[in-house]
């Protein structure tokens, strides 16, 4: 119909809001179209803070047509944007039984990439190859799928497939430049970002990897690299029982150490602190490090410039008041430089985290924390005792906030990394 295919054309322009008028106007006349109402849900995917009304838009062309594969598989990459692949992979599924085609496979490997899943994933995107080799989203997700188990030569031909038809796919660049920065070729990656973006300056895919590449360019952040990359090859499980692994060699490093000299111990201590929440921090301090580069600053957006910021600067502020404090002999300044560091974990939830309350949680958690450095910095300044009254109390109430800080990241009603969860 006229009105789907102008709805259509303005979606493919990014301009939603006009193409959800084009389709409302289609379903005044006739609300039972089923077409209208998947269309719409497509559109709502696409769009920030959306999900729910694609969700409700997809279940209501189901309603008309029931035994539509593709209303189906579209239900389930739909609950995959949600996170909630569990359900997504049960609708694939129905999907395929229906009808096994390209579309309902791709689904249902979105499902498992999704639950980490890299394997049954694959299968999946072959599935789909097999019958439409051309299918480009496939492509895309084999190409991760692919890189998430460590199998880069294998993604790299992967991508040549692609850029083979057309040189200028910007979603192909971006898969070659995610490949050479998991195989450290920084340089390259940032190139091929580069041209993903000429290409398609709206790819958030290429920005983000173009982002990655410019924090690359620090040792502190390549390390951090290196060590997500590791992870990503580890399924859910796997990454559990590592993780469990290291805290108990910690446990008995620690024990061992100790009895052969403090000091190792203490050093010990400070590695796993920087192990465990090196990951909370380490993008904040990378997206300080690009907001001195006056080139490479311009590829954050506002909120990332932010999270710099915030947590760059409580870092190096933290050990520019330590070193003082240890210098000068300033006890005082040494907690308040420890706090600003500590601050930093909650603080590195506040401006990555489109969930309002969580914001408020993670900042309040933050302020008691400096807070408390503050009137330990007052106390070593007055009565020269920093734990003097009620500080003794605020620093065990502050570490413990910090900590659970961590834990709460998991919980979905204080965290959404995403404007469009």
């Amino acid at each position: 119909m006229a009105s789907l295919k102008r709805a259509q054309h303005l979606r493919d322009l990014h301009r939603n809001e006009e193409a959800i008028a084009e389709i409302k106007i289609l379903l005044a006349d006739d609300p039972d179209n089923p077409d209208g109402h998947t269309e719409l849900a497509i559109t709502y995917l696409g769009m920030e803070k959306r999900k729910k009304d694609a969700l409700e838009s997809i279940n209501t062309a189901i309603s008309l047509e029931p035994e539509e594969p593709a209303n189906l598989s579209i239900k389930a990459i739909i609950l995959s944007a949600m996170d909630r692949d569990k359900e997504a992979l049960e609708v694939a599924t129905q999907a395929i039984a229906l009808e096994p085609g390209p579309f309902q496979w791709y689904a249902k490997a979105t499902a498992h990439a999704g639950l980490r899943q890299w394997s049954e994933a694959e299968i999946a995107c072959n599935q789909s190859l097999e019958i439409d080799p051309d299918f480009d989203s496939v492509l895309n997700l084999k190409n991760s799928v692919l890189r998430m188990q460590g199998r880069l030569d294998e993604a790299s031909q992967n991508t040549a497939v692609q850029l083979s038809r057309n040189a200028e796919n910007p979603n192909a660049l971006a898969n070659a430049g995610w490949t050479n920065l998991q195989r450290k070729d920084f340089k390259k990656a940032e190139d091929l970002f580069r041209d993903a973006l000429r290409s398609d300056p709206e790819n958030e895919y290429a920005r983000a990897g173009l982002v990655e590449a410019f924090k690359a360019r620090s040792l502190f952040y390549r390390l951090y690299l290196s060590w997500t990359f590791f992870l990503q090859r580890l399924e859910g499980k796997s990454q559990w029982a590592l993780i469990i692994g290291i805290y108990l060699a910690y446990r008995f490093g620690r024990a061992m150490l100790s009895q052969i000299h403090p000091a190792l111990g203490v050093a010990l201590v400070i590695v796993y602190l920087l192990f465990v929440f090196g990951s909370f921090i380490a993008p904040g301090i990378g997206n300080f490090l690009i907001l001195r580069d006056p080139l490479a600053r311009l590829t954050l957006d506002q909120r990332e410039k932010w999270d710099g910021m915030a947590v760059g600067g409580l870092f190096f502020s933290g050990i520019l008041f330590t070193c003082l404090g240890g210098l000068f002999d300033l006890t005082g300044l040494l907690f308040f430089g420890g706090a600003c560091m500590v601050a930093t974990v909650p603080a590195a939830m506040i401006f990555r985290n489109y969930e309002r309350k969580g914001q408020l949680l993670f900042g309040g958690i933050a302020a008691f924390t400096l807070a408390t450095g503050l009137l330990c910095l007052v106390n070593s300044l007055t009565v020269g005792d920093p734990t003097a009254g009620r500080a003794d109390t605020m620093i065990t109430f502050s570490m413990l906030g910090v900590f659970l800080s961590t834990w709460f990241t998991g919980m979905s009603s204080l965290v959404k990394r995403s404007p469009t969860d």
